[in-house]
């Protein structure tokens, strides 16, 4: 639900389930808070398909997370340069999340 949601840009239910499902203490604001707790919550779901034994791509994604949160508060440009980016991908990002719902949909889980 939390995917049909961010897809939609029903922020009001995205952030619902967010708080409901994953316990966000804190309402997701801009797009890119969204997309960051639609990607925990992917890693989230990942883990519990594939179970916690291979933690490497965790770390790598945890760190990959840090820095760029550091980035982020530091320098502008990062930050710049990341929304410019982003808006040349947010129709990958697109499909990306639309067939992990169909995914979803379409599997026993």
């Amino acid at each position: 639900m939390l995917f049909q949601y961010y897809l939609q840009g029903n922020t009001d239910m995205f952030a619902r389930i967010a708080q409901q499902q994953l316990g966000l203490k804190w309402q997701p604001s801009t797009s890119h808070e969204r997309t960051t707790v639609a990607y925990q919550a992917m890693g989230t779901a990942t883990t519990g398909i594939t179970g916690i034994t291979g933690i490497t791509s965790a770390n790598v994604i945890g760190r990959f997370s840090r820095k760029h949160s550091a980035a982020i508060d530091r320098h502008r440009d990062h930050l710049l340069t990341f929304r410019r980016r982003g808006q040349s991908s947010a129709s990958l990002e697109r499909d990306v999340f639309t067939e992990l719902n169909r995914f979803v949909e379409h599997q026993e889980s």
